[in-house]
């Protein structure tokens, strides 16, 4: 067993994201607005993208290259919040494997792999390093989903045929620039976060 833990001098979090895409902008860095985190540098493929991004949540520098932020940067953890590649398989590994390497715990999307066997590799580079990686965890267990759930199973209710379910996120204030809100690849992508929706017979 592992045991993993965290000592900085101030109790703040030097993080480093990669991947400043609508996703990153809209959900992830939003949500981490009120924790101990000082976000130092970020990072994208599209460098005027990581700039804007850096300069709306106040990193101290911006990059296209995650093994150069992480070779300059001395940071405690690594948010991975990229997109799938051409064939739809996620690249969180590999970030977050040179992120464990360079001293840091990463953070990163689900499905964390396209593969048991990368997965698997991730745990050795966990415990070669002493470092770990945290999967974003899914909604399920949410109070207000589990009491939808025990709703759904009360028989007074009848049998449930659809359901919508939207909740409200907290964006930061900014206009729509085209350099900050990415164009979704897909369906999927497009609608990510905002609902969700289930059918029962």
């Amino acid at each position: 067993m592992l045991q993993y833990g965290f000592e900085h001098g101030d109790d703040r979090i030097r993080a480093g994201f990669v991947g400043c895409g609508g996703h990153s902008f809209r959900n992830v860095y939003p949500a981490l607005r009120y924790a101990p985190i000082d976000l130092v540098a970020v990072c994208d493929v599209r460098r005027e993208r990581a700039e804007t991004y850096a300069r709306e949540f106040g990193a101290r520098r911006a990059y296209d290259d995650h093994q150069t932020m992480l070779a300059e940067e001395e940071l405690d953890a690594v948010f991975v919040v990229t997109n799938y590649d051409e064939n739809w398989l996620p690249r969180f590994p590999g970030i977050a494997m040179d992120a464990m390497r360079a001293g840091a715990h990463a953070w990163i999307e689900k499905p964390p792999a396209g593969s048991l066997a990368e997965i698997d590799e991730m745990i050795d580079v966990e415990r070669e390093t002493g470092k770990f990686v945290q999967v974003g965890m899914k909604k399920m267990f949410f109070p207000a989903i589990e009491k939808l759930h025990a709703i759904s199973e009360d028989e007074k209710f009848g049998g449930l045929t659809s359901l919508s379910v939207r909740y409200p996120q907290q964006m930061p204030e900014i206009d729509q620039r085209d350099d900050m809100f990415h164009i979704p690849s897909n369906k999927e992508d497009e609608g990510m976060g905002l609902c969700a929706g289930a059918f029962m017979g």
